[in-house]
């Protein structure tokens, strides 16, 4: 009996929960992920937090003392203004100040000498201070809080000593070290003076190892981490200086546990793995089954597809036979009907495409004729071009063989250096529309006569046009005579911006200069060319062209040689084209 066929909606909707359990997991494993994430940033949070806690503390503190001493300090405030109206009696002024303050007493009151007794941020901070100023220097210790107020006069340096309660501080840290009590992550917090002296009872003592940290601490005034698997140390210190304070740096030193956390983090991802490991058994086995269901009949139908390529022949009467499912039953029947479609254009298409292969082959054709018909014409205005050169010699020909020999070196495509070779000979074609008696001109140039010449790249250009099968010719008249530094003309383009055709024309068409005779100059051999142009004279720089077109040039050099003497044997295009005139 032939089984019931099911819809597809309703294979998929069976099914739907298998997929949703598969996202569950998959959310599940992000959301630990992110959770191991977040803990990072909560430890990082929590130091942060701390930190500036025990910073903010202290601060507060010595803002609520300077506000509670705020008379204390306008009196010397006025003690510095009496002392610079009346320097002279600086010692009776302070005698007074003293006795109307019950903190002073003359004996603690001593007049600086030698500085170099002194702290050395003191003595550096008593140098900045200007006369008639005052400075206060104040340090922590476990039972009293020393403070020193210098007093700089034009002559001399007094200082205050006092000390003061620690009580109100004491109370700022001892809350600071209940903070251990009331955080499980928090093994150890400890605040001492930069001589290593503990502020509280409550604190444990240094041992060797944070005593080293401090120093580095101390004397970089850097944070200091040191990280111990799940256990980070931190060491940092507080200090509070301005322009009349300096309150001495106490150390501070901070040590963490979130071992408790991590394991709890870990347990929790075990325990998910454990789980996701069973949802994907059971994920595997349903999804087994669902891919037969589906895959079974495409299979069948992809064994009759390349039966069809053979036979021409499609079994759709076996597919149907094994197939539950009705969506790929109608595909079938539309494939069937699509397959006839097919056939019966297979015919028609076979046609066309043979009567397009004898178009294309025609339309090659004619290419190559024009392409022929292109470089033919470009010869022929090489031939005027030579007319007009500044001799009657191979010039030209010798310009063109030897830039596509280059090209060749640099790796160009063939088609690209056969175009070089052609066009090349054309880099002077401008000069038809300069005056004879300017080019053919035995002695200096004038200025005006120099920037007519230099118009003839122009005019290539012109003469050669826009048209993009003759892009390279126009780029090599009108740029030959770029330089690579920015130096030449027309349009004094610099480095890649020159194009590298035009930048090959323009080595080899100096080279050709340099060994060829001119009216002004004998012809140089090719070691003399090669030394101007690889390291210059008065008229050649090596800056002047591409580096990557020198080093083809040094490199090939005795084939370069051979290649020019070669073609310097035989006669000009011209010269041939004038005989062949004279015999008609």
């Amino acid at each position: 009996m032939k089984n019931e066929q099911i819809t597809l909606y309703k294979l998929l909707t069976k099914n739907i929960m298998m997929i949703v359990v598969t996202a569950i997991t998959f959310v599940l494993i992000l959301v630990s992920i992110f959770s191991f994430i977040n803990i990072t940033k909560v430890e990082k949070s929590l130091k942060n937090n701390i930190e500036e806690l025990i910073k903010l503390s202290f601060n507060s503190f010595y803002n609520t003392m300077y506000d509670f001493d705020s008379r204390y300090y306008k009196g010397l405030d006025i003690l510095i203004e009496d002392i610079k109206k009346n320097t002279q009696k600086a010692d009776i002024l302070i005698d007074e100040y003293i006795a109307t303050h019950n903190t002073l007493k003359k004996d603690n009151v001593t007049i600086i000498k030698d500085n170099t007794l002194l702290d050395n941020k003191i003595r550096e901070k008593l140098t900045q201070l200007e006369p008639f100023n005052y400075f206060i220097e104040l340090e922590l210790n476990s039972d009293k809080l020393i403070r020193n107020i210098y007093i700089k006069t034009d002559k001399q340096i007094y200082m205050f000593k006092t000390l003061l309660s620690t009580d109100k501080i004491q109370h700022t840290i001892n809350t600071l070290s209940e903070l251990k009590e009331k955080y499980e992550f928090i093994t150890e917090i400890n605040i001492c003076t930069h001589h290593f002296e503990g502020l509280s009872p409550n604190f444990s003592a240094l041992t060797k190892e944070d005593e080293e940290y401090l120093v580095q601490a101390f004397s970089t005034e850097k944070d200091i981490v040191i990280k111990k698997g799940e256990k980070i140390n931190f060491y940092f210190i507080w200090k509070y200086e301005d322009s009349k304070t300096y309150f001495h740096p106490l150390g501070i030193v901070l040590k963490l546990d979130f071992s408790m956390y991590r394991n709890s983090m870990i347990f929790n991802i075990i325990l998910f793995i454990i789980l996701l490991i069973f949802i994907m058994l059971f994920i595997s086995k349903k999804a087994h089954n669902v891919s037969k269901q589906i895959s079974k009949p495409f299979e069948i139908m992809l064994d009759n597809m390349k039966k069809f390529q053979e036979t021409r022949y499609l079994e759709f009467d076996k597919i149907m036979e094994k197939c539950d499912i009705k969506e790929i039953n109608e595909l079938m029947n539309e494939y069937q009907k699509m397959t006839e479609d097919i056939m019966s254009s297979f015919e028609e298409i076979n046609a066309m495409n043979e009567e397009l292969e004898t178009s294309y082959n025609e339309i090659e054709k004619i290419n190559n004729e024009l392409e022929e018909a292109y470089l033919n014409f470009s010869t022929q205005l090489s031939i005027i071009a030579e007319g007009f050169d500044e001799n009657t010699g191979n010039h030209v020909h010798r310009v063109g063989e030897l830039s596509a020999f280059i090209a060749q070196k640099l790796d160009l495509k063939d088609e690209i250096v056969q175009k070089i070779r052609h066009y090349a000979p054309l880099h002077d074609m401008g000069k038809i529309m300069i005056p004879k008696e300017i080019l053919n001109k035995k002695g200096r140039l004038t200025e005006e006569e120099f920037e007519i010449i230099r118009k003839h790249t122009l005019y290539g250009g012109l003469i050669i046009g826009d048209s993009p099968k003759f892009e390279i010719a126009k780029n090599i008249a009108l740029y030959h005579h770029e330089k690579y530094n920015g130096k030449g003309y027309p349009h004094g383009l610099k480095g890649d911006d020159i194009p590298l055709c035009a930048a090959i024309v323009s080595v080899v068409d100096v080279y050709d200069a340099l060994r060829s005779e001119r009216p002004y100059k004998p012809a140089f051999t090719h070691e003399k060319t090669m030394n101007i142009i690889l390291k210059g004279d008065d008229r050649t720089n090596p800056d002047d062209f591409n580096p990557k077109i020198l080093k083809i040039l040094k490199e090939y050099e005795h084939e370069i040689k051979e290649l020019w003497e070669n073609i310097n044997q035989n006669s000009s295009k011209l010269l041939d084209v004038l005989k062949e005139i004279d015999k008609k």
